[in-house]
């Protein structure tokens, strides 16, 4: 075995690789394929009115609300590896391999954490490679690369919001390792919200819900540095109450 599987960080990273990179090339070539369009995107939304109001609810120019919704729906999507990476956690409890992990030197927190740093730093990386893959195909075909640390940057902004699931995830999986599931629904929760929401006239208070409503709308908004500071206490709050809960019951 190599140096870093004798760490937890190095084998929760090993455990994880697979998903990490299949996760990590879907993203980059969705962002490939929206980045492609970016040009096109009136031809494409054509006579398609419900397709250009679900468009249309970030505001700006066409082009840019095109991108900040598709930036939405990848951000939306790596929710999906931000959950089930934490939900590592639950599968290797269940199967009774973290009672050999537990068993030597390494404390509980300390495996928690191995896990948890490769599902925030997993949504970090899954970003950035979605905001890469748009702005490079979209800095090519419109002529100009300064979108590409634009949208990079767009991109990135819905990390604290994929935080906050992660978090989540944890919370009940510390608290109550049987209603995990609850961090699906929320991310179905989310879905709807983020793409439907306004056109069902959803209450503000339901709408608020959603982490990812609290990001402002990049590329059509500038960055905002109070929501991404809320949701990654919000995210804290929550690792900190899965680590309690983790602490108190028994492995199993």
């Amino acid at each position: 075995a190599s140096p870093g599987l004798t760490r937890p960080a190095g084998l929760a990273l090993r455990l994880q690789r697979g998903a990490l990179v299949g996760w990590a090339v879907g993203l980059a070539l969705t962002g490939v394929s929206y980045g492609s369009v970016g040009q096109d995107v009136a031809d494409l939304v054509g006579d398609n009115n419900t397709f250009e109001d679900i468009i249309a609810q970030a505001g700006g120019s066409l082009t840019d609300s095109f991108f900040a919704t598709s930036l939405l729906m990848m951000a939306l999507i790596a929710g999906g590896f931000a959950i089930s990476s934490a939900l590592r956690l639950r599968s290797e409890e269940t199967g009774g391999l973290a009672e050999v992990m537990l068993a030597t030197a390494v404390s509980r927190p300390r495996w928690a954490a191995s896990h948890l740093a490769v599902a925030l730093g997993g949504s970090v990386l899954l970003m950035a490679l979605a905001g890469l893959g748009m702005g490079v195909t979209y800095g090519i075909a419109a002529s100009d690369m300064g979108q590409v640390g634009r949208l990079v940057g767009a991109a990135l902004g819905f990390v604290p919001a994929l935080w906050v699931l992660v978090g989540l995830t944890f919370a009940l999986f510390g608290l109550a390792p049987r209603a995990v599931g609850v961090a699906w629904a929320a991310l179905v929760a989310c879905f709807v919200i983020g793409l439907l929401g306004q056109l069902l006239d959803l209450p503000a208070g339901v709408m608020d819900l959603s982490p990812f409503q609290h990001v402002p709308q990049m590329p059509v908004e500038g960055f905002a540095l109070a929501p991404a500071a809320t949701l990654t206490a919000v995210t804290a709050a929550l690792l900190a109450l899965g680590f309690a809960g983790f602490r108190r019951r028994d492995a199993g």
